[in-house]
């Protein structure tokens, strides 16, 4: 256990009594509470000997000092979550907000029965509100004081009356995370509640005495992972898409580095790196056809709905699960041979972003693994169901895929012509923030796409969204 200390550049100590963290934590954990109390976005720290720290590293990895104080660079641009991305049967879904404001309260907008109204909350939400966790049709909330509120629909996560002492803060939550229609909350002595519908990851009985001393817990459409401190992980939830583990029981019982879901399965990266897969087989839980090429060198793994792609470090890239969700990478395989610096996804195709600002795409051509030419000096790339944005290193922005999803930009393209420093990808629509902290939002008008919904936006810290069916 060591505590650190988080400064503004000016000097100014952001919490007196620092933070104690585990040398297993990842800095991004320092990162969150500080911006918790800050109210306002962190986007980098600074070690006390001027080093840029990543905040994926752990705090044991980071060569900090116990009780050593640390530089928050901050910026007072919104910063923009979005909910989970999701399409099934032809249907897009979409449907209410909620955003922290500046005082710690939180303000929600769209469908009541998803979350769009707080009427039976709004006393818990006028203050100290430091995160939302968005499900398919609810909101949970962590307050400064480590309890819960959640609103939205009861059985999908929107009541939280059997497990509420449980959340009362007491025993602090350190962190909330959510399956489509399920919930379970971190604590801060690594207990593990869960609570949203019992068959999809809300009832975690069945391993509830392994959920001790949980580092950290990842979620899919249906089950839940637990990463433990001691490297294993423990998984519940829909047994046909990861909840049940036990095919891999051995290879999971040590030496986890990292645990990485899509829809329907689970992927982890061990410390040899290499790569261990179980859920649904045909949707990327099976990982035979390049087993050889996941053996070791395997940094990071990325998902769309039903496939998975690996880099490694090496710089190449290997896919596997649904062709038909980017599982076939064949078409571009010289092209992912090397120097890839980052993978992103929509549900049904991946782009790779190179050393070079170049991109590589495949999966669905008509949901962005279809890349229009030109495209290059490419910084950084968000997705939607459907479509991908890129902001390229002049500032400007450019979206492809389905217009359906975001893929047509040409009604804001004015707007994104310069400027822009964060783009976020919900359901099927984009917001943009620019560094004058204006919002700018295309693609499906009901589902987050209507700038006429977000003029005059400014004061907001953070922006969340759930989802509710809306028939394509």
């Amino acid at each position: 256990m060591k505590r650190l200390y988080v400064a503004l550049m000016s000097g100014r100590r952001l919490h007196e009594e620092g933070f104690e963290v585990h040398a297993d934590d990842e800095l991004s954990v320092v990162q969150r509470r500080a911006e918790g109390v800050l109210r306002y976005n962190i986007v980098g720290l600074v070690s006390s000997n001027g080093t840029l720290l990543d905040q994926n590293t752990q705090v044991g990895m980071a060569d900090l000092s116990d009780n050593e104080t640390i530089t928050a660079i901050v910026s007072v641009a919104p910063k923009i979550f979005a909910t989970k991305k999701v399409m099934a049967n032809g249907r897009v879904y979409a449907g209410a907000f909620a955003a922290i404001k500046s005082d710690g309260s939180v303000v929600a907008w769209g469908g009541a029965t998803a979350g769009g109204v707080t009427l039976a909350v709004d006393e818990q939400l006028a203050s100290d509100v430091e995160d939302i966790c968005p499900a398919l049709h609810a909101f949970a909330a962590t307050k400064r004081d480590g309890s819960v509120v959640a609103w939205g629909a009861a059985e999908y996560g929107g009541d939280i009356s059997r497990v509420r002492e449980e959340l009362s803060g007491e025993v602090p939550v350190r962190r909330v995370y959510s399956a489509m229609v399920a919930y379970a909350a971190l604590r801060n002595d690594g207990s593990v509640v869960t609570w949203g519908d019992p068959l999809k990851g809300g009832d975690c009985s069945k391993v509830h005495g392994q959920l001790a001393d949980v580092r950290e817990v990842f979620s899919n459409y249906s089950a839940f992972a637990a990463l433990k401190r001691d490297g294993s992980v423990v998984a519940w939830g829909d047994q046909t898409a990861g909840g049940d583990a036990s095919a891999v029981l051995g290879e999971l019982a040590s030496g986890i580095k990292g645990v990485y879901p899509n829809e329907a399965a689970f992927a982890v990266i061990k410390t040899d790196g290499s790569v261990i897969t179980w859920g649904h087989v045909e949707k990327g839980g099976n990982s035979s056809s390049v087993r050889q090429h996941l053996m070791d060198g395997v940094v990071h793994v990325y998902s769309s709905a039903l496939s998975f792609a690996a880099l490694k470090d090496d710089g190449s890239v290997v896919s596997w699960g649904d062709e038909l969700y980017g599982g076939d990478s064949s078409r571009v395989l010289g092209q992912l041979s090397g120097d890839v610096m980052h993978v992103y996804a929509t549900s049904l195709a991946f782009a790779a972003l190179k050393v070079d600002g170049s991109l590589v795409t495949w999966g669905a051509p008509d949901k962005g693994g279809d890349c229009p030419p030109g495209i290059s000096n490419v910084v950084s790339i968000s997705s939607t169901v459907g479509a991908f944005a890129a902001i390229k290193a002049d500032g400007s922005a450019v979206a492809w895929g389905d217009d359906l999803f975001g893929g047509d930009s040409s009604r804001v393209q004015d707007k994104l012509a310069e400027g822009v420093t964060h783009i976020e990808g919900a359901i099927a629509a984009f917001a943009a923030v620019k560094e004058t902290g204006e919002l700018v939002v295309w693609g499906h008008q009901e589902a987050g796409g209507d700038m006429n919904a977000v003029r005059g936006i400014f004061d907001v810290r953070s922006v969340y969204a759930t989802t509710a069916a809306l028939q394509r």
